[in-house]
């Protein structure tokens, strides 16, 4: 699509004629002992599922955020640049109260989803994280809204500060899975960009495993 400049469904049509396939005749052949009438099969199978729809945050949980850089954003590193950046606030009161906010961005650049994250959690002895909109983070990957989607190359990490501490190091084009694996909606995505993968983990067993995932 992205070297042809062409919608989806002339992608598979003219993969099909350099294969010689029909693509109506696909989901009849039941054989399956030719490789290249599987690979436009599932072609054909991705573009029946359905569309992801977003659901942005409800309105009570943004208007419990503040647009506020707190202090422990600055120890562990980051300027208030790139806190604005990427839209760091502090959560005032509900379930974020106390908490800085991490919003997720949908591809689209909605928010669908608000993670918390609570400086002093040990001593509190509460979660360290409290997400609000959990189900959608696997459906999209964080900062993905503001990279260059001509880019050459991209930077796959795991978490929120890693993509943060790369931005303010010059790597503008990196991502966030949200965890430790990637989801087939995440793994779409990234192919969709069509450049360099570049997978950057964290030192440890979990950031392997990771690496190796991507």
């Amino acid at each position: 699509m992205k070297i042809r400049e062409c919608s989806f469904v002339e992608a598979i049509l003219w993969l099909s004629e350099i294969l010689g396939i029909n693509p109506d005749e696909i989901k009849k052949d039941n054989n399956g002992d030719n490789k290249h009438v599987k690979i436009v099969g599932k072609l054909v199978e991705l573009k029946s599922k359905k569309k992801i729809e977003y659901k942005q945050v409800d309105e009570f949980t943004l208007s419990s955020i503040q647009d506020m850089i707190h202090p422990w954003m600055s120890k562990q590193g980051f300027s208030i640049k790139t806190c604005q950046h990427v839209g760091i606030g502090y959560g005032i009161h509900g379930v974020l109260n106390g908490r800085i906010t991490f919003p997720i961005d949908a591809p689209n650049g909605q928010i669908i989803s608000v993670s918390g994250r609570m400086p002093d959690y040990e001593k509190l002895e509460v979660p360290k994280y409290y997400i609000i909109g959990h189900s959608q983070v696997k459906n999209t990957l964080w900062n993905y809204s503001r990279i260059d989607k001509n880019l050459s190359e991209v930077f796959v990490v795991e978490g929120f500060k890693s993509v943060m501490m790369l931005y303010q190091h010059g790597y503008k084009n990196s991502v966030a899975a949200i965890g430790a694996s990637l989801s087939m909606e995440q793994k779409n995505l990234l192919l969709k960009l069509a450049c360099n993968i570049t997978v950057i983990c964290d030192n440890d067993q979990v950031g392997e495993q990771f690496g190796q995932a991507v």
